[in-house]
């Protein structure tokens, strides 16, 4: 069996993980992506000019998506896995297809991107996700409120953090 090489594309450099390597995959320290995604998402959606910053469905969507995969939950062997995170995914759908069909407009539909704040809370306190998801979703709903071209961006970036998680973690 060859050694697994991590494809973080940032980072990592293709480093040998695995087998010989002297690093499991599941031993990896989720703040090696987590800190550079937490910092990275603090600049907000947008550049000086408004237009959607291009890291957030490229970088900043593959370290988010390797911090949430490689992230464990308290007290268990096991982390997030791809049917969590698209749970929540599909839940940011629905909202943007709600918002689509609004006749109040965003208004309409805002509260509804809040509640994914105490959605993911109350999965980390059930011990059914790591708290890595509530940070997650806590910075980015905060990002996505203001207006409905940020919660679209919001949608773009973690439909890139689940093509992310899929190449990384498929499988899980």
């Amino acid at each position: 069996m060859g050694v697994m090489r991590d494809r973080s594309g940032g980072g990592g450099g293709g480093r040998p993980i695995g087998p010989g390597s002297g690093q499991r995959p599941d031993q990896v320290d989720p703040m090696t992506y987590g800190t550079p995604y937490l910092s990275g998402i603090d600049a907000g959606y947008f550049d000086r000019e408004g237009y959607i910053r291009a890291e957030l469905v490229t970088d900043l969507a593959e370290k988010a998506a390797q911090w949430l995969g490689h992230s464990r939950i308290p007290g268990a062997q096991s982390g997030l896995s791809g049917t969590q995170l698209r749970r929540f995914f599909n839940r940011v759908r629905l909202i943007e297809q709600q918002l689509d069909g609004a006749a109040g407009g965003f208004p309409e539909v805002r509260h509804r991107i809040a509640a994914l704040k105490p959605l993911a809370a109350a999965a980390v306190g059930r011990k059914s996700a790591p708290d890595a998801l509530k940070q997650f979703m806590d910075r980015n709903v905060a990002l996505a409120l203001p207006n409905p071209q940020a919660f679209r961006t919001f949608v773009e970036h973690f439909q890139a953090v689940i093509a992310y998680f899929v190449f990384h973690f498929r499988g899980r």
